[in-house]
C-alpha cells in the first residue's frame, strides 16, 4: 500500500518567521507616522495660539485708537492709551450701575522690557511671555508702530509688527 503524501499543510517555521517580520514592520511604520503626526499637530496648535496672541495685541491698539475717535472728546488724540515703551496688554471691567460686568476694554500699562508672562490657561497648558513695544515711526506723531514678539518653551518664537495711523486727518 503506498503512503499518499498531503502538501497542503499548515504554515512552516520560515513562513511564520517572515509573516511576523511584515507585521512588526507595518507596527512600526504605522507608529512612527502617527509619532510624526501627533508632533506636528503640537507645534501647529502652538503656532497658531502665538499668533492669536500677536493679533490680541494688534486688535487692542486699534481698538483703542477706534475709541478714541467715537468718544467726542476734542482734548484726547487718536494715539491717547497708545504708550510709548514697552507695555503690556491688561482688561479693565465695564460695569453697570448694579455692578454686573458689561464688557472688558483693552488698556496698555507701561511693563519691563522682559515681557509679561502670560498664564498657561491662556496658553493651553503652554507658557507664553508676549513682549509689547510702541514707538513713534515719524516725528508728525501720525504713526506709532506695535512690535509683538511671542516666546515659549524650547526657544521658539514668533514676531510680528503693525503701524497704525491717524486716519482722521485733523483728529
Amino acid at each position: 500500500m503506498k503512503k499518499i503524501i498531503n502538501k497542503n499543510q499548515a504554515f512552516g517555521l520560515i513562513e511564520t518567521i517572515m509573516a511576523s517580520g511584515i507585521i512588526v514592520v507595518v507596527v512600526g511604520a504605522m507608529t512612527l507616522v502617527s509619532s510624526i503626526v501627533l508632533k506636528s499637530s503640537r507645534q501647529t496648535s502652538e503656532d497658531l495660539m502665538a499668533n492669536y496672541l500677536i493679533h490680541e495685541v494688534f486688535e487692542s491698539a486699534r481698538q483703542i485708537r477706534g475709541t478714541n475717535y467715537i468718544d467726542q472728546d476734542p482734548e484726547t488724540g487718536w494715539d491717547n492709551g497708545l504708550l510709548l515703551g514697552y507695555v503690556k496688554l491688561i482688561w479693565e471691567e465695564v460695569n453697570d450701575e448694579s455692578g454686573n460686568v458689561l464688557f472688558e476694554k483693552p488698556e496698555f500699562e507701561l511693563s519691563s522690557d522682559l515681557g509679561e508672562k502670560l498664564p498657561k490657561e491662556r496658553g493651553r497648558g503652554i507658557e507664553y511671555n508676549r513682549k509689547i513695544k510702541i514707538s513713534k515711526v515719524s516725528e508728525s506723531n501720525d504713526k506709532k508702530k506695535v512690535e509683538v514678539v511671542i516666546s515659549w518653551q524650547g526657544g521658539k518664537h514668533r514676531q510680528s509688527s503693525i503701524i497704525l495711523t491717524n486716519y482722521e486727518q485733523g483728529f
